[in-house]
């Protein structure tokens, strides 16, 4: 009797087994294409943030150069003017 109950319950066993290799080979290509799909978008979301960290930074020194030679000119106008 109890071998019975204990073969039945490995049978059993053995078939979930199967059944859930099965499943899993079935939506492996799924999950892969998923994860592919994933990653791919999270480097592309990554790539664009660091290009546009790195336009602003150029704007910013671009602009920050530019003031710098408006004080540098002005200065050199004012040290001229206060020469003469």
């Amino acid at each position: 009797m109890k071998n019975e109950a204990l073969e039945k319950a490995i049978l059993k066993g053995i078939e979930l087994a199967e059944k859930t290799g099965t499943f899993i080979i079935e939506q492996a290509p799924e999950v892969i294409q998923q994860f592919y799909r994933w990653h791919t978008i999270s480097n592309w979301f990554g790539i664009g943030i660091c290009v546009s960290i790195i336009l602003i930074l150029c704007l910013v020194v671009r602009l920050i150069g530019k003031k710098k030679n408006k004080i540098v000119l002005i200065l050199n106008l004012w040290v001229g003017f206060t020469m003469k």
